[in-house]
């Protein structure tokens, strides 16, 4: 069995004078605390003035007390921490050229370390891993699009985008190379989100309502077209307009920051993507206060999501606990399991009976009529013209004058569902193999939860797994591809999994045969009372 305070030991920063660098405790702790709070403080007071701040300042903060360590371990934990959504979804205009620029100092720094080490880590997990070998199959095919794309430079514009946002994956697989590294990202990145979710409460309480964020059901649903095509000046006349709606209607000091998300379902999934971590982290963490904060950490989460009024967050969420509640052992599971479906579906009707906001979400009617349906039809449309190619990567908004169906609402840039957008751009070749990241992914946290042989492994394991079935699911409901923190969560698992193979490794355990799961491991209420 592995021991964790000897499996972590030799993966600590290591100091100039060569010996390892300890965690501070007792009086070194209460300093971190109270340092930590006069960090925080001014960062929630500076939004007021500047949503740009606190982005500033988690960079600031985090190479001050790492540049006695290595520098570019500072910046890479700073990054992955920003990746993972510490100031809202990256694929920004205002902040995508700062990240271009981070990630090319990251990345020089480790290329030269790794040279003059020899430390060839990151080249193998980028050369031999199967779901980042299928991620670079998956952008070979989507440029080569270009070739027959009606629009080579739209799509041209589209794969340097997912290129820049798959930046972050990349970033993630350098940088989080040992549980240190994983447990300061993900401890910097729940006390970031935190922050959004007192803001999102305030939000609820003073406007009832966390749809006030971003102005959503006032500025894009327009009214929709009587059938007539599309220019391409006529459609950017209208986005033009649009956004301009989109931004009067934001008002507010949280509304600036959280508008990054562009909607309340992407909020809802990026929330979701830290949900799963933590409350992984709750059940292995030993301290009280580390208890109650996390607990707090998921009751916020828990209350923004009920305020986003996101349906694809709510059954996103009820994904997350089926995942949890399928990986737990505990005696009458099954028959547990088997109550627990019909009774989540009641609960989706009985909802708009208590909450507002979900009021027109699960309705029958509000099912049937809604508009997402006419995207589907035009996705599905493009594909039968190019069923085994698609029609160019990044197409489907240029060619939504062309398959506009009456009575379409005119969203921007997404279908609203990945895997019909990807027939659509792409074709069954392209499809198959986002299928094949996705699964790959998927199969190394299943590998990960078996071959887990102390509790930290197993609980971050169904966690991370948790989090992303439950962005998956989204996925039919939203696009997730041009967000930063759903590629940064990949890489997140993928990086798991292989320290975990090489902690394995070295330990001399590691087989094709699945480790039996004690069950004070795979119990929560077990693993609860264990710590």
């Amino acid at each position: 069995m592995l021991n964790p305070s000897t499996s972590t030991a030799a993966a600590l920063p290591v100091s100039p004078g060569g010996r390892p660098l300890r965690l501070p405790n007792g009086w070194g702790l209460a300093l971190g605390a109270v340092a930590l709070v006069l960090i925080l403080v001014p960062m929630g007071a500076a939004v007021v003035f500047a949503p740009w701040l606190p982005f500033a300042m988690i960079v600031l903060a985090v190479l001050l007390t790492g540049i006695a360590v290595r520098i570019d371990v500072a910046l890479g934990v700073t990054l992955a921490t920003i990746a993972l959504g510490v100031c809202g979804d990256l694929d920004d205009e205002g902040t995508i050229s700062v990240t271009k620029i981070m990630i090319l100092v990251v990345a020089g720094f480790w290329f030269v370390q790794a040279l003059t080490r020899k430390d060839y880590h990151l080249i193998r997990i980028l050369s031999r891993d199967s779901p980042t070998l299928f991620l670079w199959l998956y952008l070979l095919w989507a440029t080569a699009s270009m070739l027959w794309s009606f629009s080579w430079g739209g799509s041209l514009v589209a794969v340097l985008r997912v290129v820049g946002l798959g930046g972050m994956y990349v970033i993630i697989l350098a940088i989080v190379r040992s549980r240190t590294n994983l447990k300061l990202v993900l401890m910097i990145t729940f006390i970031a989100c935190g922050l959004l979710t007192v803001g999102g409460v305030y939000e609820m309480i003073s406007h009832k309502s966390v749809q006030q964020f971003f102005g959503r059901t006032r500025a894009i649903t327009v009214a929709t077209s009587s059938g007539e095509k599309l220019s391409s000046r006529k459609y950017g006349e209208f986005e033009e307009s649009a956004t301009t709606r989109i931004m009067a209607a934001t008002q507010g000091t949280w509304s600036r920051v959280l508008t990054t998300f562009g909607s309340e379902n992407e909020y809802a999934a990026y929330i979701l993507g830290l949900l799963g971590p933590a409350v992984g982290f709750w059940f292995v963490v030993r301290r009280k206060l580390h208890k109650w904060l996390l607990g707090g950490f998921v009751f916020l989460i828990f209350v923004n999501l009920i305020g986003t009024g996101s349906r694809g967050g709510l059954l996103s969420f009820m994904a997350l606990c089926f995942v949890w509640l399928l990986c737990a052992r505990f005696p009458l599971k099954w028959p547990i399991v088997a109550l627990v479906i019909p009774a989540s579906g009641a609960a989706l009707f009985l909802l708009p009976q208590i909450f507002e906001q979900f009021r027109s979400g699960f309705t029958m009617e509000a099912i049937t009529t809604d508009p997402r349906w006419y995207l589907y039809q035009m996705e599905l449309a493009i594909w039968q013209n190019r069923p085994l190619t698609g029609n160019g990567f990044g197409t489907f908004y240029l060619s939504y004058g062309e398959y506009h169906i009456p009575g379409a609402p005119f969203w921007p840039l997404t279908g609203h569902n990945v895997p019909l957008q990807m027939l659509a751009e792409l074709g069954v070749a392209g499809s198959l193999l986002w299928l094949a990241i996705c699964g790959s992914v998927t199969y190394g946290l299943i590998w990960a939860i078996r071959h887990s042989q102390d509790r930290f492994s197993w609980f971050l394991s169904v966690g991370l797994l948790s989090s992303l079935c439950s962005y998956l699911l989204n996925m039919l409901m939203e696009n997730s591809l041009g967000h930063s923190h759903f590629w940064a969560l990949l890489g997140l698992c993928v990086a798991w999994v292989a320290i975990l193979r090489n902690e394995l490794t070295q330990e001399g355990g590691l087989s094709m045969r699945p480790v039996r799961t004690p069950r004070s491991y795979a119990s929560p209420v077990a693993g609860a009372a264990h710590a």
